[in-house]
């Protein structure tokens, strides 16, 4: 996809909803509806993390209680607010109902768990106010509420979440089956965390495989498009872990770099004397060990320098 069109797609897709999505899929026709609820899934989940201290702020949290106990609906609050329903009916449930995060979870996928008593709310009197007689809300205000949250929610209900999880879980599936199919040998990341790695990709290849002029070693499957936000921050936070986080002075890792062309071009085996030249002996031990890793590895590259 040209970066053009993908720029243009984040506007459009930039707020959850079927409007959002019908908007995109009329003005680019021949994408497929999946790509399109990927990247919109993705750009209304980044705005949430960059607005969720504000959304869940003390002051803002009273100001939902304040507006529910004098009558308004969750949904008509989190569209004013623009927050998810079932994030404001989260905070509303820890805050005004007073229930433990596991218990919120639970209710959130089953509005039975709620307590059947009503639920008095304890209002904060103002300055220029008396204490505040407590406020109930019954139990069956508080179950249709959280109801239609659920149901209304495409960010951030149980059923997206499922919904998230199991299409991570197929892709996986899929990955495995294709490899499979075409007769490439891998380890599983179930039978690597067996053989005692810590960091354990979906698949490790036996033998790399060349793809576009490329090694790879290693795939991992993400259930997500594959933007350039997306490729750096799984490079950071996932990729380099691979290597258990080294960095390099310049110097080391131009060395290192010439290891690795000296693997890639056939040789299996090169000397850490001949590079003594130009590093220190802690630098020369240290260039060791990556070799070992790379062998290991069978070439991961991923490699950050000073």
């Amino acid at each position: 996809m040209k970066a053009e069109i993908y720029e243009e797609l984040r506007e459009l897709l930039g707020r959850p909803g079927v409007g959002a999505l019908n908007a995109a899929s009329s003005k680019f026709p021949k994408l497929p509806v999946d790509t399109l609820v990927s990247i919109q899934s993705q750009e209304c989940l980044r705005r949430l993390r960059l607005q969720h201290h504000k959304l869940c702020s003390p002051d803002r949290v009273q100001q939902y209680i304040a507006r529910y106990t004098s009558g308004e609906e969750i949904l008509s609050i989190s569209h004013d607010f623009d927050i998810p329903p079932c994030l404001l009916a989260r905070l509303l449930l820890e805050h005004m109902v007073g229930m433990g995060k596991q218990n919120v979870s639970a209710c959130l996928k089953d509005p039975t768990v709620l307590p059947d008593a009503p639920i008095l709310v304890h209002l904060p009197a103002s300055s220029t106010q008396d204490v505040l007689a407590p406020i109930s809300i019954p139990k069956s205000r508080l179950y249709k509420d959280i109801q239609q949250c659920v149901e209304k929610d495409t960010l951030s209900s149980p059923a997206v979440e499922l919904i998230r999880r199991v299409t991570g879980m197929e892709f996986e599936l899929m990955l495995r089956e294709k490899l499979q199919d075409m007769g490439i040998a891998f380890k599983s990341e179930n039978a690597l965390r067996e053989a005692g790695f810590s960091k354990t990709p979906d698949v490790k290849l036996e033998v790399p495989i060349g793809v576009q002029g490329r090694v790879v070693n290693w795939i991992d499957s993400k259930a997500s498009f594959g933007d350039h936000f997306n490729h750096k921050v799984q490079g950071k936070e996932q990729f380099q872990s691979f290597l258990c986080g080294i960095t390099l002075a310049p110097r080391c890792a131009a060395a290192f770099h010439f290891l690795v062309y000296l693997q890639r071009i056939g040789f299996t085996f090169v000397s850490i004397t001949l590079l003594t030249a130009i590093c220190t002996p802690e630098e020369s031990w240290l260039l060791k060990q990556l070799c070992e890793q790379i062998w290991v590895w069978h070439g991961h590259l991923l490699v950050r320098v000073h």
